[in-house]
């Protein structure tokens, strides 16, 4: 979402449209990409994730993750209103699906956008309760703490990064959003200790809370701590398999390199990762490099060359 007018009061606001919009849509049973998907997109194509594109650049981004519609837009601040325009296009066709605009107070911020996402998926999204409407799973946060948010995932600096997700929590404590990106920022850091200690707190009846204990995991992994992320990631194995869990749990095994036919072998949770992600080069690799270990050259040739493949 660009500024209309480019006004700088706006440079926030820009991501937060796109994170709402997707956040409503996904709570209506729609597949929008997550904010992580969006920017890997980005770059695959080096493009910062807030340039302004054109509408040729926003399809390209769109094909490379094999999207079927993008939605784009626009943003105007009038004195404390805000004013959204937003299209839906169909990539297949180049042709706008819907086109929507809404006004309203920036303090009804959640609501606009609900009622925006609701239009631009047509009828489809009409007998869905609003997303607007705050419950104890998705509670909706103050606005200044969901600014102090969107601030932090656009800093460019790690520094800037955390003071502005640190200030979110400061105005809003039981916010679990900006402690999944404090995981972000002091990951790339290398303060792996810190990054732990954010996602730790987030409470088991948080929506956000099996994201939380995954990337718990991989802290736990970085800092060594290689028994509690083994049974950290076999729980949500158990609780949901998924590709990522087989493959860290590989990774696990390797690097503590204690290997029993009750906590399986690496080549057994890498076989795992491919056969449910078959599209995920690392998996193949991690596959190959685990039977190399296993002194299994031919099977470490085989996996690796699909790797490549």
């Amino acid at each position: 979402f660009d500024s209309a007018d480019r006004d700088p009061r706006l440079l926030w606001l820009g991501e937060a449209s796109a994170v709402l919009i997707a956040d409503d849509l996904r709570s209506y049973g729609f597949p929008a990409l997550s904010r992580d998907e969006r920017v890997r997109a980005f770059q695959d194509l080096h493009l910062p994730p807030d340039a302004s594109l054109s509408q040729a650049s926003v399809i390209r981004v769109g094909q490379i993750v094999s999207a079927t519609d993008v939605i784009v837009g626009s943003l105007r601040l009038t004195g404390t209103d805000l004013s959204l325009e937003a299209r839906r296009i169909r990539l297949d066709t180049g042709r706008i699906q819907q086109q929507v605009r809404e006004r309203g107070p920036l303090r009804d911020l959640f609501a606009l956008h609900d009622r925006a996402a609701r239009q631009l998926m047509g009828g489809a999204a009409s007998s869905i309760p609003s997303a607007a409407t705050p419950t104890a799973a998705n509670p909706i946060p103050p606005l200044e703490a969901f600014e102090q948010y969107i601030k932090g995932l656009v800093a460019e600096q790690p520094a800037t990064q955390i003071k502005f997700l640190n200030g979110a929590l400061t105005s809003y404590p039981t916010y679990d959003r900006p402690r999944l990106a404090l995981w972000q920022a002091y990951t790339e850091q290398a303060d792996h200790a810190r990054a732990l200690a954010a996602v730790q707190v987030v409470p088991a009846t948080s929506r956000r809370s099996r994201q939380a204990r995954f990337l718990a995991a991989r802290s736990l992994i970085e800092l060594k701590r290689y028994d509690e992320a083994f049974t950290t990631l076999k729980t949500l194995l158990d609780e949901q398999p998924q590709p990522s869990l087989y493959n860290d749990l590989g990774v696990v095994q390797i690097k503590r390199g204690q290997v029993t036919p009750q906590t399986g072998k690496p080549t057994y949770f890498f076989t795992k990762a491919t056969e449910a992600r078959a599209d995920e080069s690392d998996y193949f690799f991690n596959l190959g490099y685990a039977y190399w270990l296993d002194k299994d050259v031919q099977a470490a040739i085989y996996w690796l060359r699909e790797a490549v493949r």
